[in-house]
Order: structure tokens, then sequence, then C-alpha cells
């Protein structure tokens, strides 16, 4: 029998030799724009700033927006939804809200899904107490997504202000 009198098997339907090189080059796609900064989050932008002083309104029932722990602030006569830091975060700092408790929001406007007004939270301000909780750094990167923070055993001493001391008295 010659070499080629030899039959080649059928190939697969669909079976193409470089077959799994372009599904590995597709899935790295996939990865790479699922990781891709900003690509599972709304973005903070500067241009957009504001502050608003109001009261905690409620905790929506769906209050978590693709892992971020998000209040309604009334302020001003609005409503707005404000998003703060993913939950695993907001337990790590010890970070609570009460229901109408007074608080100080410097944040990002945008709009949600719903056409809504929205806030992504740069830091929280409790004016009673004088505390101050923030979210993102100078240049207005997430703080839970520093490596050194997201390791730190004592997160709670650089990522939470201590009430300001009392004036001395005379």
């Amino acid at each position: 029998m010659k070499h080629r009198d030899i039959q080649k098997p059928a190939r697969p339907f669909g079976h193409r030799p470089c077959g799994w090189g372009a599904a590995l080059a597709a899935a790295l796609v996939f990865l790479c724009a699922a990781q891709a900064p900003g690509a599972d989050e709304t973005v903070y932008d500067e241009n957009t700033e504001i502050v608003l002083t109001g009261t905690v309104a409620a905790f929506p029932p769906a209050a978590f927006r693709r892992g971020m722990h998000v209040f309604l602030l009334r302020a001003g006569g609005h409503t707005y939804r404000v998003l703060t830091a993913p939950r695993w975060f907001l337990r790590r700092i010890g970070f609570t809200l009460q229901q109408d408790e007074k608080v100080t929001v410097v944040g990002s406007k945008f709009y949600d899904v719903n056409g809504e007004l929205a806030l992504l939270a740069r830091e929280v301000r409790f004016p009673e107490s004088g505390r101050v909780q923030t979210f993102r750094d100078a240049a207005c990167r997430p703080v839970w997504r520093n490596p050194a923070c997201r390791n730190a055993s004592c997160i709670r001493v650089f990522h939470s202000a201590p009430a300001p001391a009392p004036p001395a008295g005379p």
C-alpha cells in the first residue's frame, strides 16, 4: 500500500486547524475587555463634581449596583442615588450610615441606566462628628483598588479620617 492510497479521516464539522487559536484569542479579548478599568463601573469625572448636604433618606431594596453600596440622599428638595464603594470595603473600614443621618457628599454626578441623576461619591462627610470617609484618592481612583489598601491589616487607620480635636479653651 502506497502512502497516497491512505485516506485521511474526515474532519468533524466546523473543525479548522486554527480553531483553538482563534477561540483562545477571542476568550482573551473578552477577558481583557471585562477587566479593563471602567468597564464595570461608572468613571469618576471631576468636571461634574458637586457637593450636596442632606439626610440619608433610604437604602433601596436593590441597594447594590455591580457590588457598589447605594443609598438615597435627600438634599435641596431632590433625592439622589449615591454610589459609595463595594460592600467588602465598607465592612473592612467599618463604614455605616443611619437613616435620617445628616451627611455631606462630594461626588461626580452622572445619569444612571434609568436616566435619573446619581452621584459617584468621592467622600462622605459627617458634619456632626467631623468624620470624613474618602472613597477616591487625589487622582479620583477608587481607594479599594490600591493593592496596598486591599492587603493592609490597618486599613481603618489610613482610610478613615479621625474626628477633629475639640478647640482648646481659654
